[in-house]
């Protein structure tokens, strides 16, 4: 039970994934997570255990692949990029 408090304290901590994860365009991340579930891969959002970065997971079939931020701007040009690359495979 040692991290029962665990969100709380993350949500008091001060960090570049925090700060990253408040200030990203969420319409910008839904229309991602919408076109990569469209293309049929899985996608998973989590922030490292140090709190420095958001990791953000593609899952397609048996592989996956990792990218990680540990600021608004580079998290907003890894959802573009990743985005980008999602409609790429719808059109």
């Amino acid at each position: 039970m040692a991290d029962k408090n665990r969100f709380s304290l993350v949500m008091g901590t001060s960090s570049g994934a925090i700060e990253a994860l408040q200030d990203v365009d969420e319409s910008a991340l839904a229309r991602l997570i919408v076109h990569v579930l469209q293309m049929g891969a899985g996608i998973s959002l989590a922030i490292t255990k140090d709190f420095s970065s958001v990791s953000i997971t593609v899952h397609d079939g048996g592989s996956k692949s990792k990218f990680y931020a540990t600021s608004t701007d580079e998290l907003e040009k890894v959802i573009e990029q990743l985005d980008t690359l999602a409609r790429s495979f719808l059109d």
